[in-house]
């Protein structure tokens, strides 16, 4: 399924990966407000290969648009986690 967020960029080198092949990050966006009217974040995993890598890692701090595929990345015993594959970073 195709997917355009907006949002903020986040890496944690803890979390987050980096080499020649593909990046991850995760992206930070407002979920709306609860009840007491405090704005609640989501976050989501976002992965870029290729000429993304470079536009993904510019992105790193600042409020972006994606554009990519929504896809369920199976980890490890850890459970099944949402992620967009960059097809562009505006």
């Amino acid at each position: 399924m195709d997917i355009q967020n907006r949002g903020y960029i986040n890496f944690n080198e803890q979390y987050n990966k980096k080499n020649d092949k593909f990046m991850s990050a995760s992206m930070s966006f407002s979920n709306g407000k609860d009840e007491q009217g405090n704005w609640v974040n989501g976050y989501i995993n976002v992965v870029a290969f290729g000429d993304n890598i470079a536009k993904l890692e510019a992105a790193i701090g600042k409020i972006v648009e994606v554009k990519g595929r929504y896809r369920h990345e199976k980890a490890d015993k850890k459970g099944v986690y949402p992620q967009i594959v960059i097809t562009d970073v505006i």
